[in-house]
This record gives C-alpha cells, sequence and structure tokens, in this order.
C-alpha cells in the first residue's frame, strides 16, 4: 500500500481508503471481519458517517486497539448546531474513541443547506467548537455537487472537500481538483465506481489516482471487493488500450441516468429498496437472466408495483432522480430482457 500526505492536515492515509456505507449491509460478524482485514491490508484511512447505520459501530469494534495508527473520518447530515453537538457524541461512543480525525458537514448539495449549515446556529458552528474542545481534529465538507464543494473550500474552513468522481462523472471534479492542490485542501473520492454502476473496478481506481485524487474511498462490502481494491493501493496504475475501451463501452451503457446507491431517498414509506430495485437491471446485465431467479423477479416487481407515487423520496435524491419513472423504467428493461430469454413474465 502507498501512503499520501491528507493535504495540510498533515495526516498521512493510505491512498485507497475505506468507504464505510455498504458494511452496514453485513452482519455484525462479518462487517467487523472485513474491517479488520482491511487493517492487515494496510488501509489506514476509515470513512463513515451516523447516517450509515451501524457502520460506525462495526468500525468501532473492529478498529479497537488500533486508534492511533488510523486516521479516522465521520461525518453529521444534521442541520443545526444543537443537534449536530448530540450525533457528535453519539459517533463518539460508536467509534470508541475520544476524538475523530476528520468530522464533516455530510451532503450539503443543496444551496440552501449550505446556508442553513454555515449560518448561525447551524451545523458548522457544533463543528468549530468541537475542534476548539479537542473532539475533532479537522473539518470537512462533502457534497454531491461541484459548486457547492467548490463554494465550501474557498471559505478557507475546510481541511478536506469529498465529491463523488469517477471515469463516468469526470466533470464533478472539475475545477475542484486544480484548487484544492492551490490550498492544500485534501480531495477525497468518493463513488470511484458510480455506485457499483462500473463494474471495471481495479482500472476506475487507477484512473482516479492517476488524476492527483489525494485518497480514494471505495464502498467495501465483502472480503473480495476488500482485496481487490486495496490492491490498487500498490499496483502500476497504466491503463492498457483495452481497460479504456472497456471502460467507455461502460460508460455509453450506463448513460446519465442512474443510482449512486447513497439510500438518501430513504426511508420509502412503502418500504421499497430503492437503490437496489434500480441496481437490478446492472446486476441482471452482468449475471444474466438466472439473477431474476428464485423469486427474484417476483420480488422486485413486487416492489416497483407498490409505488404510490408519493415522490417523497424524490427531494432526497442529491442527484435528482424521476425515482417513480425509472423504477418502471427498470421493471419494463428486465422484462424485455426475460422474454427476449424466454421468460413467461
Amino acid at each position: 500500500m502507498r501512503y499520501t500526505r491528507l493535504g495540510r492536515t498533515g495526516l498521512t492515509v493510505s491512498l485507497i481508503g475505506f468507504g464505510g456505507i455498504p458494511v452496514r449491509r453485513l452482519d455484525r460478524a462479518e462487517g467487523v471481519r472485513v474491517v479488520r482485514r482491511a487493517l492487515d491490508l494496510g488501509i489506514t484511512f476509515y470513512d463513515t458517517a451516523r447516517r450509515y447505520g451501524d457502520s460506525e459501530e462495526k468500525m468501532g469494534e473492529a478498529l479497537a486497539g488500533h486508534r492511533q495508527q488510523l486516521v479516522l473520518a465521520s461525518k453529521s447530515q444534521r442541520l443545526t448546531k444543537e443537534e449536530v453537538t448530540a450525533e457528535l457524541e453519539e459517533s463518539l461512543r460508536a467509534l470508541r474513541t475520544d476524538y475523530i480525525d476528520l468530522y464533516q458537514l455530510h451532503n450539503v448539495s443543496e444551496a440552501g443547506r449550505y446556508e442553513t449549515v454555515m449560518g448561525p446556529g447551524g451545523a458548522f458552528e457544533a463543528l468549530a467548537e468541537a475542534k476548539r474542545a479537542g473532539k475533532v481534529r479537522f473539518l470537512g465538507i462533502t457534497s454531491h455537487k461541484r459548486e457547492l464543494g467548490l463554494r465550501g473550500i474557498e471559505t478557507g474552513l475546510f481541511d478536506s472537500v469529498m465529491l463523488p468522481f469517477s471515469h463516468l462523472e469526470p466533470e464533478v471534479a472539475a475545477g475542484v481538483l486544480p484548487r484544492c492542490r492551490e490550498l492544500d485542501v485534501a480531495f477525497i473520492c468518493m463513488k470511484p465506481f458510480s455506485g457499483g454502476i462500473l463494474t471495471t473496478a481495479e482500472q476506475c481506481l487507477k484512473w482516479v489516482l492517476q488524476q492527483g485524487v489525494t485518497v480514494a474511498i471505495p464502498g467495501i462490502g465483502s472480503l473480495a471487493e476488500l482485496e481487490q481494491d486495496a490492491s490498487v493501493g500498490d499496483a502500476n496504475w497504466t491503463l492498457a488500450p483495452g481497460d479504456l475501451a472497456a471502460m467507455e463501452a461502460e460508460r455509453a451503457e450506463a448513460g446519465k441516468t442512474f443510482c449512486r446507491r447513497c439510500d438518501y431517498c430513504r426511508p420509502c414509506s412503502n418500504d421499497i429498496p430503492i437503490s437496489e430495485v434500480l441496481h437490478s437491471t446492472s446486476l441482471l446485465r452482468r449475471q444474466g437472466p438466472s439473477y431474476m431467479g428464485n423469486g427474484q423477479y417476483e420480488r422486485v416487481k413486487g416492489f416497483v408495483e407498490s409505488c404510490s407515487q408519493c415522490r417523497e423520496c424524490e427531494p432526497r435524491c442529491p442527484y435528482g432522480l424521476a425515482i417513480p419513472e425509472l423504477l418502471r423504467e427498470r421493471l419494463d428493461e428486465i422484462q424485455l430482457t426475460l422474454r427476449a430469454a424466454g421468460w413467461q413474465v
């Protein structure tokens, strides 16, 4: 594993970090096992959030006894000083630590939200106070919108910015990466596989590292994913023409309207696992019709048909996806594929 300086924080971190969203989908024992294996592989940057289910709890258990060797990052999506102050205490307990290295404002992806968290009584006041108290060492901002990430770092108040950045979505970092270098602000690359849409994982990680991101944090949900991702941290990043061609083919297939699996759209009033359903066509393309066997097709169909079109999910989506329509489109695509394969659906 290769290591790098986390911008002006001066902290040393592995080039490949651990993205903590998928850990919540694992049972406790498996989640702890995956995180502990990351330690063995030399990963020293661990990113999670209060919003990520029990991810903090699993990391806290797995990383106990190794605190001084690691850089822990967490974040809060709350809006007010009072709410974030309370949530920080929950994170400290869950992570089994008395300080967090990098504490971030989470998903500041709307102008109105930015104004609230940065205004009087807003979330940023809690971060600044926590830093003065020694409960956090450095401050960051995360967003799904380039312009708001850039706006944040221009204040001079943040030591890092986290944005989605991949071969599929290179424009998100336009102007931000150069400015980060000028300001010595760490650029944390989330969603290097665009939420799992891109399957050329090794090539995509090499691509984002070539662009000069400070650290890439793929979401890791299994030992196999972990081993593959960590191996890139000490690999040759040269991409062969065949690699680039495969990546371009995936980009063409994905288009622009796809789910990044952040799950900010949930909870759903009808208990639809929205990102799972929207991602099902990608899995069908990769695995073939057998993926829809053993009742999976009926399960997906039931979820889509249970959508009441309430649209409560849509304002929560950082990408403005028309979710009810996309659910129906995914089911239509599944049915077309299965009929072509001879299924009666």
